[in-house]
């Protein structure tokens, strides 16, 4: 899968603000923000993530960060995140 392909198929969840795309044969997960992106957003972000059939945790992860206005992180979310 060629980079191109991996953008044009994040660019269909772009109401989304943390996407991502796994390509199993490069055994990478790319994951893109865009505008503003909070605590609840990543966190489901990581949920869909980890909930793909095609999703390995021994993947290498490319965080695509370019586009995002606004990080709203708090200290609580990211401990909920770490939690997870």
């Amino acid at each position: 899968m060629d980079l191109k392909a991996i953008w044009e198929m994040s660019d269909k969840e772009v109401c989304m603000p943390v996407t991502h795309v796994i390509d199993k044969d490069r055994r990478i997960v790319f994951v893109t923000g865009r505008g503003d992106v909070s605590n609840a957003d990543v966190i489901e972000a990581y949920r869909r993530n980890v909930s793909d059939p095609d999703f390995d945790p021994s993947f290498d992860e490319l965080i695509d960060t370019s586009e995002i206005v606004r990080l709203d992180l708090k200290s609580g979310g990211i401990r909920s995140y770490i939690a997870i």
